[in-house]
Order: C-alpha cells, then structure tokens, then sequence
C-alpha cells in the first residue's frame, strides 16, 4: 500500500483535481467525458444489482446524480430517499438531472467535502471514488462516512477489483492511467478489505457483474 505520485501532477504542478476545480468550464468537461466512458458499464453493473436495506441511500461523490438514478429509479424503490454529495461546483448539475427522472422529491444534492464530513445516511454508495485516491485519502473518505453513519450501516462500493497474478482484467489497464492522471490505484480483494477495516466497515461479500466492475459490500462495525 504505498503512495504514488501524478505524473499528472508534475506537469500541472497541481494536484489533478485542485487545477480542475479552477476553471467551470474544465469541471462541466470532465465530468461529461466521465459519463460517457462509464455510464454504460455502471448501468450494467448495477442493473441486475439489488441493493442492501436503508432507507436513505447517499452517493458520495455522486456528481451529476446519475447513479442515483440508477439506483431509485427502478420500480420497487420508491420508498427510498436519496443523498447526491459532492463538491459545490460539480453537484450543482444534479438538480436537472435529478427532475428529469421524476426523483426530486426524493433525492437532494448536498454540496460537500467528502474528505471532512459526509450527511447521515442508511446505505452509503461510492461510485469508482476509491479508485481516484491513495490509500490514505481512501482512509479518510471511509472513515467519514464510518462517523456519520449508525453501527450497522452499509457500503456498497463499485470498483474494479483486481484478479491476482497475471490474469487479464480492464482494471489492469485503468490502474496504468491511475498511474498517468493521479495518486490513486486499482486494488485487490485483500487490499479493499484492508482499507475498510482501518475505517470503521468490516467487508460483507464482493458481488461479481456482467461488467468488469464489482460491488463491495461492507457493514459499520
């Protein structure tokens, strides 16, 4: 579990998303490039995917709330609220999104730091977040989310987790821009579980997808 430098860094003499919060334009960018390379495998991962009880579901780092969406969308959910945290500048796109799918009066997007503080929720999502960061900064997401959240509170994280050896895996290939954009890094099963006990979850079970992505499942302990 050691650190990695950005390579992106050293040219942005920045970190990647302290220089992509400083101009709107770049956040609006950013954040459509992401959907369009993800949206299609998160959906698959998650369509098939139920979701542990909680009446109030919150997508940390939830963006423009389109895992939301996914999430309470379907029939079956309606009983659910929802949360969509993230920071100002990028979570003030979810409100549209949020109408357009008849969710409004069930979801709220919550500007917010997920690094100091995170809203009290049932079930806590993160969607591809881990992935971004080291394992300190990691630490520090789970562990407030472990601080707002009730003993016996879940976790579901969708990532890519990484098979041992030299099986080949997408994640693998994702690991390399990691490596190219930012500190973070693709893990393994062992290296997940790690991290969740150093911040207040014990690991539940990991759920295989259609999709390269898997759902980690994880309790307040």
């Amino acid at each position: 579990m050691q650190l990695r430098d950005s390579g992106q860094d050293a040219v942005r003499r920045h970190p990647f998303f302290e220089w992509l919060s400083s101009d709107p334009t770049q956040v609006q960018t950013f954040t459509g490039a992401m959907a369009n390379l993800t949206d299609g495998i998160r959906a698959g991962a998650l369509a098939g995917y139920e979701l542990p009880e909680g009446e109030v579901v919150a997508d940390i780092g939830g963006a423009d709330g389109q895992v939301m969406v996914l999430l309470l969308a379907r029939p079956g959910r309606e009983a659910r609220r929802g949360i969509v945290f993230d920071l100002p500048h990028v979570v003030s796109a979810a409100g549209p999104v949020l109408t357009a799918a008849g969710l409004s009066e069930r979801v709220r997007a919550v500007p917010g730091d997920f690094f100091t503080s995170v809203p009290a929720a049932d079930l806590y999502v993160v969607s591809m977040i881990l992935h971004d960061w080291d394992d300190a900064q990691c630490t520090r997401i789970l562990s407030r989310m472990a601080e707002a959240a009730r003993p016996g509170a879940r976790l579901s994280a969708l990532e890519f987790v990484l098979p041992p050896g030299n099986t080949p895996h997408m994640g693998k290939i994702i690991d390399l821009t990691m490596l190219g954009m930012l500190t973070g890094r693709e893990r393994t099963r062992a290296e997940f579980e790690a991290l969740l006990a150093a911040s207040g979850w014990r690991m539940d079970r990991v759920v295989e997808t259609p999709t390269p992505l898997t759902v980690i499942e994880a309790t307040r302990v």
